[in-house]
């Protein structure tokens, strides 16, 4: 059974990836990188996203 925390948890990670996703997408649309350059930007996103402090 998921904790309510957890479930708030994972609700929290949602919306900071969908929100940096939306303040990110036109300048990556501009930048020029290769594969693995947005690679690493979905990564850091990701453990941005999930990060939390102990």
């Amino acid at each position: 059974m998921t904790r309510p925390l957890d479930r708030a948890a994972q609700g929290s990670a949602t919306v900071a990836l969908v929100t940096t996703a939306g303040i990110l997408t036109p300048r990556l649309h501009r930048a020029v990188l290769s594969t693995g350059q947005l690679s690493l930007v979905a990564l850091a996103m990701g453990a941005g996203a999930t990060w939390r402090r102990a």
